[in-house]
This record gives structure tokens, sequence and C-alpha cells, in this order.
């Protein structure tokens, strides 16, 4: 079941950014959400989730998680 439905203003309150950036990020794909008509409309689980991903992400990528070492691609 989703959980409450945020507008652009509330997740910019949240990131402390613009609702413009929200909508741009959106319109990109970059965040998760859904335009309803000239609104958008974002679940506030998704977005939560997106940003534990994020910090997932950046974290794997600082301890070098998913790269082949330089080792192993000089042997292929």
């Amino acid at each position: 079941m989703p959980g409450p439905i945020w507008t652009a203003k509330d997740v910019a309150a949240y990131f402390n950014v613009s609702s413009q950036h929200v909508t741009r990020m959106a319109g990109k794909g970059v965040i998760p959400g859904v335009k309803l008509g000239k609104p958008w409309r974002f679940d506030e689980e998704e977005i939560r989730q997106w940003v534990k991903a994020q910090k997932r992400r950046r974290q794997d990528e600082q301890m070098g998680v998913g790269r082949v070492p330089s080792w192993v691609a000089d042997h292929r």
C-alpha cells in the first residue's frame, strides 16, 4: 500500500531544494514520481527508498564494489 502522497513542494522541503529542481529531476526520471495532469506527485515511501538506494550506491562506489580489479581486466 502506498504511503502518503507528497507534492513537489513537500519533496523540495525534504531535500532542501526548490520545487522547480524537484520537477526537473522527476521529468528526467532521476527521482520517482508521477505527473497527474500538470502537477507532479510523489509517494513518500518511494522517495525514502530512493534516498537509501542512492546512499548504498555511493557507498558501493567508494568501496569499489562492482569494479573489475585492474589485474583481472589486464588478463582478459
